[in-house]
């Protein structure tokens, strides 16, 4: 009995061989459906995500939409100059033209319902996943990629990335 015991416990702390483990401290690695709140752009195969091959095809689009809202927008700030009316027009404009991005992106894949249906990790903190991304597929020969798509589609993740891959790395 004693050494079946033994069996389990090393057959359980191998793991899958193709599954990353997660080596934030602390961290309660990741839900392993798609039943959190952020979705991982790679699959537990460490390939990526369906959704983020879709999204790939349409990024250019997205970028089309982006581009056009801003420069309106940025062009009634040209012609206020650096009164407050100009200042908010740009800010507007990159706002717009942001959310005219994700929009057009999101549309374009299918929705949070296929990115959704296409992941099978997900996390309830988005910091939790910059930090998993890094962490585990930095070395990825589409990291930097799956990194673009993932703060396309959430701003906060685009907004705060960079400093919290920072703030991991001096812990």
């Amino acid at each position: 009995m004693r050494h079946l015991l033994v069996l389990l416990a090393i057959v359980a702390g191998t793991g899958c061989a193709s599954m990353p483990k997660a080596k934030v401290s602390g961290d309660p690695v990741y839900v392993p459906s798609n039943a959190g709140k952020y979705m991982c752009p790679y699959t537990h195969d460490g390939v990526l995500a369906d959704w983020v091959d879709k999204a790939v095809s349409v990024k250019a689009g997205s970028q089309i939409a982006k581009t056009a809202l801003g420069t309106t927008a940025g062009v009634l700030g040209d012609r206020y100059g650096g009164s407050v009316i100009g200042i908010l027009g740009r800010t507007v404009g990159q706002l717009a033209g942001e959310a005219a991005g994700r929009a057009a992106t999101l549309k374009k894949i299918g929705g949070w319902e296929y990115i959704q249906e296409t992941s099978d990790i997900s996390f309830n903190s988005i910091r939790r996943l910059a930090y998993y991304l890094r962490d585990n597929y930095r070395s990825h020969p589409h990291f930097k990629l799956a990194v673009d798509l993932t703060a396309e589609i959430y701003p906060e993740f685009a907004k705060n990335y960079a400093h919290w891959v920072k703030e991991a790395a001096s812990r």
